[in-house]
């Protein structure tokens, strides 16, 4: 009888992830739930079944995603931690089973995510860590297999980027150079897959930002000029593929905050503004999508950042600051903050911004080194 259960719940399991990418989240919730009801029956019915449990645990997952996209964030969470529950029995039982392994990695990257959006770095980066040892146990098994050095160059990257908020600078480019170096072998071995090219785009953005931080702008620009050269050759393949764009948005920006380090601030309004053309269309779709928000409000504040006294300045810091109020989840999202303080003090509310520093120090971020101005402290391009 569970194996018919089972099969019954990948089915709804698998209209519920039809409806997602077709961005219908009502039709994907019900197909979610109604998984989950007949798996939490077949449970009842066989307790025991390690099969049951791990389907329960990808459909924990599946929910806790179209709960995050809707904004209810504790829901999504109460779904993660059960998801780790599940996990946590399983991986116990066997620590080998690769696929038991990673969906715990997972449900720690999952948890991970919904500390970073309570403004808890401490618990976020112990939850990060907790996946990267994991992803990193599986791949020493079996160093042939792609898709899990991926999935672990994934997992640095992640980890890097946290610490790097948390003020580890120098740990934080460790772990981001491995990745992009992974990122680069794997593309060497397969070159035509948009996997790893998303990868290197991505990480060499991310691994810029952080080079710039520890003063070498050499390698900032060169790492720069890697991520734009793959970004563009793959949206030349598939010119609307909106994840691609942002990040070769993300990518313009950090190019714009090199050019204002280094004082050359004519070169920075080009990249910033084709960045804004690309970004603001998206933000209008999805106005609480994380990236594009933290991606959006970063260029407005860069331009912003080149004729400071200037009324389109404060129009561009004063359309920042409105985006960061309509967010209905994550306010004290480090990343957010550190966005909301330079807004603030772009407009001389001095009093606000102080106050606002004070509650993102007390996230856990750590100031690196003032960014675009000595009054703001941080990096905004942080994705």
């Amino acid at each position: 009888r569970a194996l018919r259960q089972l099969a019954y719940a990948d089915v709804l399991s698998f209209i519920g992830m039809t409806r997602w990418y077709q961005g219908d989240l009502d039709g994907a919730q019900q197909g979610f739930d109604q998984a989950d009801k007949v798996l939490t029956a077949a449970r009842r019915l066989a307790p025991t079944d390690t099969d049951v449990l791990f389907a329960l645990s990808g459909v924990d997952n599946n929910v806790g995603h179209v709960l995050e996209a809707r904004g209810r964030m504790e829901e999504a969470e109460g779904h993660y931690r059960r998801m780790l529950e599940a996990t946590q029995k399983l991986g116990a039982q066997a620590p080998d089973d690769m696929a038991w392994q990673n969906q715990l990695g997972l449900a720690h990257n999952n948890l991970a995510k919904m500390a970073v959006l309570r403004g808890d770095l401490e618990g976020a980066l112990g939850d990060y860590r907790a996946d990267v040892a994991i992803q990193a146990r599986m791949a020493a098994r079996d160093s042939r297999n792609n898709a899990q050095r991926e999935r672990l160059l994934i997992s640095r990257a992640t980890l890097g980027r946290t610490l790097a908020l948390a003020g580890q600078l120098d740990e934080g480019a460790e772990l981001t150079a491995a990745a992009l170096a992974d990122a680069e072998a794997l593309h060497a071995m397969e070159p035509k897959s948009t996997l790893y090219q998303e990868d290197i785009g991505l990480y060499a953005t991310q691994l810029a930002r952080l080079r710039r931080l520890q003063d070498d702008a050499d390698a900032a620009k060169r790492l720069t000029e890697r991520s734009l050269q793959m970004l563009q050759l793959m949206l030349k393949q598939s010119p609307d593929q909106p994840g691609w764009r942002r990040e070769l948005a993300e990518a313009l920006v950090e190019q714009a905050e090199q050019a204002i380090a280094s004082g050359q601030r004519d070169a920075a309004a080009a990249p910033l503004r084709q960045a804004l053309a690309i970004l603001e269309p998206q933000l209008l779709q999805n106005p609480n999508d994380r990236a594009v928000v933290l991606a959006t409000v970063s260029a407005r504040l860069g331009l912003a950042a080149l004729a400071p006294d200037s009324a389109d300045a404060r129009a561009l810091a004063t359309r920042a600051l409105a985006t960061l109020d309509a967010q209905t989840y994550g306010k004290r999202d480090p990343r957010l903050l550190v966005l909301r303080v330079e807004a603030l003090r772009r407009l001389s509310r001095d009093q606000e911004a102080a106050s606002m520093a004070a509650e993102l120090a007390s996230t856990g971020y750590r100031d690196v080194r003032p960014s675009r101005t000595t009054r703001v402290t941080g990096s905004a391009t942080m994705p």
